[in-house]
């Protein structure tokens, strides 16, 4: 398995299972994604946005999108995510998944 970050390049190559809206959000202002792929077979992946940014500080990410086949692509996708504010001022993660889907991604966490 392997982490790529999401780039407004690359994001048409995973658009199927981004979805076409999430994808979109690729390249703009404050959106970030990453993705895990094995070989060239999307597993999981998130995206989300820098909220009550300046050109100083990014005070919270919120995790807009979140996907994931299973648990060891989860836990790989979150140990990235992780390294990739290591060195930000972000000072909050939130996120919210749908009430009636998303119950694997729900276990993961």
């Amino acid at each position: 398995m392997e982490v790529l970050k999401i780039t407004e390049y690359n994001s048409v190559d995973y658009e199927k299972f981004l979805t076409p809206d999430v994808a979109d959000n690729i390249g703009r202002d404050y959106f970030d994604g990453l993705i895990v792929v094995e070989g060239y077979t999307p597993i999981a992946g998130m995206v989300w946005e820098h909220f009550e940014a300046t050109e100083k500080t990014v005070d919270e990410n919120r995790i807009i999108w979140f996907k994931s086949g299973n648990e060891k692509a989860a836990t790989l996708l979150f140990e990235k995510y992780d390294d990739s504010i290591a060195f930000t001022p972000v000072k909050k993660t939130s996120f919210a998944l749908p009430a009636k889907e998303g119950k694997e991604e729900k276990a993961f966490l």
